[in-house]
């Protein structure tokens, strides 16, 4: 059971912590993906289409006004959503959320392209908060973004 009495973490404080000199971990307090491949998805198009460009705009202000993440060239991308509650989840739930997402580095200039030359995209994880080492204590998703070298390119 999570303490409630803990403080916030730096990542919650901040929306996004730099635990190196090329990696940067942004935090997005959603509980839950708001935008699931199966279940209620609102009532329109319109609906479901605002919805996923709230995520993109999201993405591009945490990423390029609060994180200030500089061009970066070629990176490495995970998406990793923390549950407080432990239960079986379904990984491919994440395809809808993923790329408005990546939409938004995209959109902060942090990457010319989200193709794969320029951008490696990891399958995302699903990780119970209490195996974060105290980088979040509540339910939420971060995005790990990770500059890559040319020699790190992956066939």
């Amino acid at each position: 059971m999570l303490d409630t009495n803990r403080e916030p973490t730096l990542l919650e404080l901040r929306e996004w912590v730099r635990p190196g000199p090329t990696t940067w971990i942004l935090r997005f307090d959603w509980d839950k993906n708001p935008l699931p491949m199966n279940g209620s998805r609102g009532k329109s198009f319109y609906g479901r289409a605002a919805k996923t460009k709230r995520v993109r705009i999201r993405s591009a202000y945490v990423a390029g006004q609060l994180a200030e993440i500089p061009p970066l060239g070629r990176v490495e991308v995970q998406l990793t959503q923390w549950v407080s509650i432990r239960r079986t989840r379904d990984l491919d739930n994440f395809a809808q959320l993923e790329k408005p997402i990546y939409d938004g580095l995209v959109d902060a200039g942090i990457v010319d392209d989200d193709a794969p030359e320029l951008m490696d995209k990891r399958r995302p994880t699903i990780v119970h908060v209490d195996d974060s080492e105290g980088l979040v204590r509540a339910a939420c998703f971060t995005l790990r973004i990770a500059q890559l070298d040319d020699e790190d390119v992956t066939e």
